[in-house]
């Protein structure tokens, strides 16, 4: 079963103004999703080595949204490291070992 069939099925029995509104939620957000996705691919990850200062400061902002977007969208990274070269990659820092053990003793 795909996962729009599992979605139809699950909204089936609803009234049709439910399931469109349903449907417009999950394809905003997939949208949001595919922008996500398109804006990592066209980043230009090695602005911070530009000696032009317009490139540093274009690549920092977008750098910037990227990570606010993944705030909300992409919280494990996933999409992110999929995309981004290997000294890009991230993790959030409680994943880290050594951070999760100082964590874990605060509290």
């Amino acid at each position: 079963m795909s996962s729009s069939d599992l979605f139809n099925s699950i909204l089936a029995g609803h009234s049709a103004a439910a399931v469109a509104t349903s449907h417009a939620i999950v394809s905003a957000q997939q949208a949001e999703l595919d922008a996500y996705s398109a804006a990592l691919t066209k980043h230009d990850w090695w602005h911070e080595w530009s000696d032009d200062g317009t490139v540093y400061e274009r690549g920092h902002k977008q750098q910037k949204l990227l990570e606010q977007t993944a705030d909300r969208l992409d919280r494990d990274y996933a999409i992110w490291n999929t995309i981004a070269p290997a000294d890009c990659r991230k993790r959030r820092d409680a994943d880290h070992p050594v951070i999760a053990q100082r964590i874990s003793e605060c509290f």
